[in-house]
């Protein structure tokens, strides 16, 4: 026969594991994807938004293939095409899972000789992973895929400089905790630094990740600077 103390005590971890289970971190299965009105996109399943810069924008208005955000479209943009694009799809795939990516944006512009080339890409993620995690992932395999990728010049250069590919935890700043991976490529006859910028941020339960692949410091401010969380 169970004692008085002994049911008083089974009573409270039976309440314990109910008030456990009610708080516990389920993943959140929504699809991610964004829309976009003007200029200004907005990421699901967080009501997160931001301003896509102006030269990015007009390029897609005139050409069409430089903003994903449905998943067919984002499914197109997942393993990159041509020079640089795979290797930073590969880097950051190798931290992320494609799912938690809600929108995939973009910015070409003419080279020489009417050549286009990809100066900024920017993926926006919505995980269930922590910050922690996050930062982990891209210092440990994210890395490892860098250092498969990376392909050095066959003499030096500007680029020699930089000998290994580089992780760079810069810590929290303006809300945001940055992080940045550097490596070089190089391809028959040119090359360069590839640079993958990270900034994350807790929210809502979730971790909004937003990775900036090529570009400037610039057009990166400029992303940043216009986000926002709506209150719906």
């Amino acid at each position: 026969m169970t004692s008085q103390p002994t049911r008083a005590l089974l009573g409270m971890l039976a309440v314990l594991a109910i008030l456990t289970n009610c708080h516990s971190t389920r993943p959140d299965n929504r699809p991610r994807y964004a829309t976009r009105v003007g200029d200004i996109v907005t990421l699901h399943p967080i009501p997160v938004r931001f301003r896509i810069p102006r030269e990015w924008l007009l390029w897609e208005l005139q050409f069409h293939n430089n903003v994903h955000l449905s998943r067919a479209e984002l499914s197109a943009a997942e393993h990159g095409e041509g020079e640089w694009d795979v290797e930073y799809a590969a880097v950051v795939n190798a931290a992320l899972p494609f799912k938690d990516c809600a929108a995939h944006i973009g910015a070409e512009r003419w080279g020489k000789e009417g050549v286009t080339f990809r100066d900024t890409q920017l993926r926006a993620y919505i995980t269930d992973l922590s910050s922690a995690e996050v930062l982990a992932r891209f210092s440990g395999p994210a890395m490892d895929t860098a250092r498969k990728v990376a392909y050095s010049p066959p003499k030096k250069d500007e680029l020699a400089a930089l000998i290994n590919p580089e992780f760079t935890d810069e810590g929290v700043q303006g809300g945001w905790h940055r992080a940045e991976i550097i490596y070089r490529l190089w391809y028959y006859h040119y090359g360069g630094v590839a640079r993958i910028r990270l900034y994350v941020m807790p929210v809502q339960k979730h971790t909004l990740v937003l990775v900036f692949m090529g570009g400037t410091e610039a057009d990166v401010k400029q992303v940043l600077d216009s986000v926002t969380l709506n209150s719906k």
